[in-house]
């Protein structure tokens, strides 16, 4: 398991990679959340304040499908960071989106060559 934090202009990001999907799943189940009985490949968390310096967590398995999950759970967090995203001007929201999932993906391939 690997613990890191990402950053785009004032969203911050903690992540958290867990060895595999399973382990995600159990991670989420034990929270306080509802589940719909599927099982959950990867979330993210909101902090529990508007005013936390750190917007929320990812958690995300080393072995999992990476190239889709990444950008999933980030758009996630960019579209609760911001409260919503307007189709007319989604510049902010996209940019952010990559640049955060392009910081994680770097830190996640750094991390598998150790």
């Amino acid at each position: 398991m690997s613990r890191f934090t990402v950053a785009f202009q004032w969203i911050k990001l903690h992540v958290e990679l867990l060895p595999t999907s399973q382990d995600v799943d159990a991670k989420y189940r034990a929270g306080r959340r509802r589940r719909s009985g599927e099982h959950v490949h990867a979330y993210f968390e909101p902090s529990k304040t508007d005013r936390a310096i750190y917007k929320g967590k990812i958690v995300l398995p080393e072995n999992g499908r990476l190239e889709e999950l990444i950008p999933h759970e980030v758009a996630h967090a960019v579209i609760h960071c911001l409260r919503g995203v307007s189709a007319n001007d989604d510049e902010v929201a996209a940019t952010a989106i990559g640049m955060l999932s392009a910081s994680i993906f770097a830190r996640v391939r750094n991390s598998q060559k150790q």
